[in-house]
């Protein structure tokens, strides 16, 4: 993350990913989280992976399935799209209902927005 941000180091987002990926592949769930957001979000990270969008969806999930609260949300925020994976407000709403359970407050809200069909 410290060559994501030019922490002590030059920014960086090539390297930042190859660190990230390293973590996340040996378990790390924030590194899953992280990872999944430089492809999202991310501009270099995007060029590295053919569907920038899926690949986050799928360290979103990795993580989300670790446990991993905001993933979670963001992962609900995914399916909610359709972005990077089928949309499907139920399959969003499972992610959302989880992350919730841990107090996440955007997920939170986003079960009740969701629900009420707003």
């Amino acid at each position: 993350m410290m060559h994501y941000h030019g922490q002590g180091f030059p920014e960086d987002e090539k390297l930042a990913v190859y660190w990230l990926r390293k973590a996340a592949l040996q378990g790390h769930a924030k590194a899953m989280f992280e990872l999944g957001n430089a492809y999202l979000l991310g501009h270099e990270a995007a060029k590295l992976v053919p569907d920038p969008d899926r690949e986050a969806a799928l360290w979103y999930f990795q993580a989300a399935s670790a446990g991993h609260a905001e993933a979670q949300y963001h992962l609900g925020l995914l399916f909610l799209a359709g972005k990077g994976v089928i949309e499907s407000r139920k399959e969003a709403m499972n992610w959302f209902r989880k992350a919730a359970a841990q107090g996440h407050p955007e997920a939170k809200r986003a079960v009740g927005r969701v629900d009420s069909g707003k």
